[in-house]
């Protein structure tokens, strides 16, 4: 069959991608100890590679062969439909969560434009590849795809022009004092962490007092005449040990905050 320009390019855009993710991941193992994510991304990089060879060829491969090239396939289309579903929640939780945590706008169009990749990515794999009743599931397939990856860019679209997250943050005490009294969850950001960013974020308490400061934080867990300090459990902590982190609000001599900022941010 004769070689076509676009499915070289799917091939290669593939295993490119898969490529450029494994070797990201094993940046990340420099310092944090993921052999299971490395693992993942080493057999999706074997898939890509896979199915690159189906697109390229236009044509299966005979006996065992094909039959892995069916599996590569399908595994891919798997992965990039459950990459497309935690993007899609992961920007709908940023949106809702602003008024909470004043979450960045650029989170959400981030987790939407991710969905829309991932759709895509389905899209290109199911027209390059070689399928029986090609026009029916052509058909089929770009409609779910084309509305997939239409959703994602509104949803980026929509996140991108909303209002300053800061402008929805409401910063709650009772709420803020809860979440430092709770279990530090492992692998997540805590309630505390999400909060001491907005308050960071948003310059909740820049320029208070004292006073002012203890009444909207409460005491501080410790303290000194010119650092206070919130301590909000552990970070980096999905993959490996983390490190402790903290809020803290520095005064000046004027007795009013003058910087906040969060340790091992």
């Amino acid at each position: 069959m004769r070689l076509r320009w676009p499915r070289v390019l799917i091939a290669v855009a593939l295993v490119g991608g898969h490529v450029a993710a494994l070797a990201l991941v094993t940046w990340l193992l420099l310092w944090l100890f993921a052999p299971p994510v490395f693992g993942a991304a080493f057999v999706l990089v074997v898939a890509a590679c896979g199915a690159a060879k189906v697109v390229v060829a236009g044509r299966w491969s005979g006996g065992a062969l094909g039959a892995m090239q069916v599996c590569a396939v399908v595994l891919l289309c798997a992965s990039y439909v459950v990459v497309g579903a935690l993007a899609t929640a992961w920007g709908l939780d940023a949106l809702a969560s602003q008024a909470a945590f004043a979450t960045p706008r650029g989170v959400a169009v981030g987790a939407f434009v991710l969905a829309a990749l991932a759709a895509t990515a389905i899209a290109a794999v199911i027209v390059a590849i070689p399928i029986s009743s090609r026009r029916t599931v052509l058909k089929i397939s770009a409609t779910a795809v084309v509305l997939a990856a239409a959703g994602g860019i509104a949803g980026a679209v929509a996140a991108g022009v909303s209002r300053d997250p800061c402008e929805a943050f409401e910063f709650d005490r009772s709420r803020w004092r809860a979440a430092l009294a709770a279990p530090d969850p492992v692998g997540t950001m805590s309630d505390a962490e999400r909060i001491a960013r907005a308050v960071d974020r948003c310059r909740t308490v820049d320029g208070a007092t004292r006073a002012q400061v203890r009444l909207l934080l409460g005491g501080a867990q410790s303290s000194d005449t010119t650092t206070w300090s919130w301590p909000l459990g552990t970070t980096n902590d999905a993959l490996g040990p983390g490190d402790g982190q903290e809020l803290l609000v520095e005064f000046a001599a004027t007795g009013r905050a003058r910087a906040v900022y969060l340790t091992f941010p």
